[in-house]
Order: structure tokens, then C-alpha cells, then sequence
């Protein structure tokens, strides 16, 4: 793997070696970041000059260009686009100091990352996940839908299903400019965070009628339910819902609800069992917001107690989000 990190701040060249020694601590040995510190430097003419070079597996930049001489290129976000008007595909990571939340979503857009620089290493998962996911599409690119369902690893019954929920462009004009970008997008903002095909641990536990804790007890037996397909990132874990209602479907020798029949999995345990955090009954059906904020924690509730979210549209196949009641 081929890194190149662009900064204007000198100090961060011993990050960029930490990263290096963590990625091969995981697993990554053929790693070199090559670190350019543009501190006072003409940013434009290296820029020209990196372009020459061949295109690495991943771009890491400096959100706050502000230390070097320029006069178009002050922001990282700019330079991303600048460098993906050649290397169309590559995946380019921030770094910055900022407040993530303040940033404009339009300059949060033109990364595909975005991490805190005291964070880098929290981000190990995800920083694996983009470069592997970018190597194996573009050494391999899809020429057709069933390339696609392939690279997804994408249940035989739910094929169809997920071929509904792809972008128009993504799944008919594989050779459109910056398509593995496009789609990588479209995982991260939508396929990976909205819950439908595929359940996060809050999600999966409460839909198996479990707190996390039960889960956890009970969590080996879906060990062939969990999402391995492009872009899958080993430190989140995601479960396809169909898999987990078929497997335990395949455990209990009954008919009910999958959080009726998730809680034979452990012999009905008060202490394991699902709980509404605001009524504390017994299996909640859905997991809210607690409010409309970015930062809003979600929590297993029953649905009455719940509306719809505001800043979310409903999506064929996935779930309605939703935020708890009287806000």
C-alpha cells in the first residue's frame, strides 16, 4: 500500500509514522506514507508534481492549508478536488483539528473520511476498510449488476431486492468517472448507516428481542449472518436482517416474533431481555433517537412512544427512522 499525506504542519510527519506502525501492527506490512510538508511551500507546483506520479491507495490531507503559499488551494477539501480531476478514483481521508461538526456538508463531500487528528488510530478499521474496498474495485472494476450482488456478497433471496435500492447511475453506467467513488458514497451515507438490509449491533440485538448483553451471549450462532462484502469494515460489524430471522428461525422450533423467538436463545432471561428505555416493557420494536441532534444517542423503544424523524426521508426497504415522542 502506497500513502501520500499532504500537511502543512510539520509535527504531524511522527502521526503519519504511527499510522504506518499501527497498519502494519494489523496486518498491513507493505505500507509507505510518503509525507509532504507544503509549511510555506508552493503548494500548486507540488501538487503538479505528485500528480506525475503514479496514483497511491490513498490520499491523506490537512483540512486547514492555511501555512501554505497558494493562491486557489487553501483548504484540503479543495485540493481533494483538484487531485480527483486525475486520480478519479482514489480515496482521499482528512485529518484535521476542526470541529467535524461545524464543517459545511459540502466540504465534508469531497472527503471520503473525515477523523479527528487526535483520533487516527480509532479509525484503523475504517481507513483499512476504504483502501481495500477502492484496491478490489478498481483492480476488478463490475461491468454488470451481477458483479455487483458479488462484490456485496449479497444474500440469494434479497438480490432483487438490493438491486432496487442502488443509485440509477451506479448500477448502469459502470464506466462513468469516479464510479467507485460514487459508489463507496453511497455505502457509507446510506447502505452501511441506514438500518434495512443490514442491522448494526443496537439494531440486530433489539430486533432479536436482546439487549446488548444478551447479544453478546448469544452472538457466535450469527457469525455467518455478518456483512463481509466490499467495504466492510472488521472493527463495526453489520448483520444482514434476513439472515438473522432465518438463523433464528433455524434455533428455535417455534412460530412468533423474531424478538419472541431471539429470547429462547437465552431461555428467556429478564436480565438479557430487550426493555423500552423510556417505559422499560419488554421488547421495543424499533431503536430511536432520543432527539433531532447529529450527536442524538438511539435506544431500543416501543414504537408508540416514537414519531417520525423529521430530518430523514423514508427509503424503499429501509427502516423508518424515528425520534422519541414530546420532544
Amino acid at each position: 500500500m502506497k500513502f501520500i499525506w499532504i500537511d502543512d504542519e510539520s509535527k504531524r510527519k511522527k502521526s503519519s509514522d504511527n499510522l504506518r506502525t499501527s497498519l502494519r501492527f494489523e496486518g498491513e506490512k507493505e505500507v509507505t506514507i510518503d509525507f509532504i510538508d507544503v509549511f510555506k511551500k508552493d503548494i500548486d507546483n507540488i501538487l503538479l508534481e505528485v500528480l506525475k506520479g503514479d496514483e497511491p491507495d490513498l490520499v491523506i490531507l490537512d483540512h486547514g492549508l492555511t501555512n501554505a503559499e497558494t493562491n486557489t488551494l487553501k483548504k484540503g477539501s479543495t485540493v481533494s478536488v483538484f487531485l480527483r480531476e486525475t486520480w478519479r478514483n482514489c480515496p482521499v481521508i482528512c485529518v484535521t483539528s476542526s470541529d467535524i461538526e461545524e464543517l459545511d456538508s459540502r466540504i465534508k463531500s469531497t472527503y471520503d473520511l473525515i477523523i479527528p487528528d487526535n483520533h487516527i488510530d480509532d479509525n484503523l478499521g475504517n481507513i483499512i476498510s476504504i483502501v481495500r474496498g477502492f484496491s478490489s474495485l478498481k483492480s476488478n472494476p463490475p461491468e454488470n449488476t451481477n458483479d455487483l450482488v458479488k462484490f456485496f456478497n449479497v444474500p440469494k433471496d434479497l438480490e432483487q431486492d438490493f438491486l432496487k435500492i442502488l443509485p440509477h447511475n451506479i448500477k448502469t453506467d459502470f464506466s462513468i468517472s469516479g464510479y467507485v467513488s460514487e459508489l463507496y458514497q453511497w455505502c457509507r451515507d446510506v447502505f452501511f448507516i441506514r438500518p434495512g438490509f443490514l442491522y448494526d449491533r443496537i439494531w440486530s440485538s433489539t430486533f432479536l428481542g436482546l439487549n446488548e448483553q444478551g447479544f453478546d451471549s448469544v452472538e457466535p450462532k450469527f457469525e455467518k449472518a455478518i456483512y463481509n462484502g466490499v467495504f466492510f469494515n472488521s472493527d463495526i460489524k453489520l448483520w444482514w436482517k434476513d439472515l438473522l430471522l432465518e438463523i433464528v428461525n433455524d434455533y428455535v422450533d417455534d412460530v412468533g416474533f423474531p424478538w419472541e423467538l431471539g429470547a429462547q436463545l437465552v431461555e428467556s432471561k429478564e436480565e438479557l431481555i430487550s426493555k423500552c428505555s423510556i417505559t422499560g416493557e419488554r421488547f421495543p420494536e424499533t431503536v430511536a433517537a432520543e432527539d433531532e441532534t447529529e450527536s442524538s444517542n438511539w435506544k431500543p423503544m416501543k414504537l408508540r412512544e416514537t414519531i417520525p424523524h423529521s430530518k430523514y426521508d423514508n427509503i424503499l426497504f429501509f427502516e423508518e427512522l424515528r425520534v422519541m415522542n414530546g420532544l
